[in-house]
């Protein structure tokens, strides 16, 4: 079998494309826009950044864009209460809880 060189940024771009026309199809057709929801515990840079990413990349497509910030010192059970309310919302389709979590 041969490699076969690919250009990642042009296929990201093309999954993009058709995720936007997706998304403007449903909400032409009636329905609302598909949701994401971050959830982020504390306040690590990094992960400020990456979830800053999705929600801007989300309103270019077309996605509703929910964002959550619990504190550092979250219990599990206050993740997990987060998680299940989300699940709960009609608009969410979608939940990331963002890594890294805390060690407790």
């Amino acid at each position: 079998m041969t490699a076969k060189i690919i250009d990642g940024k042009a296929i990201a771009k093309e999954v993009r494309e058709k995720a936007a026309e997706d998304t403007a199809a449903l909400v032409a057709a009636g329905y609302a826009p598909p949701g994401l929801a971050t959830v982020l515990v504390g306040t690590d840079p990094a992960s400020e950044v990456y979830v800053g990413m999705k929600q801007r990349t989300c309103a270019r497509l077309g996605i509703e864009s929910f964002g959550y910030t619990l504190p550092a010192d979250a219990s599990q059970e206050d993740v997990e209460r987060q998680v299940q309310e989300l699940n709960e919302n009609p608009l969410v389709n979608g939940i990331l809880v963002q890594l890294p979590l805390p060690k407790h």
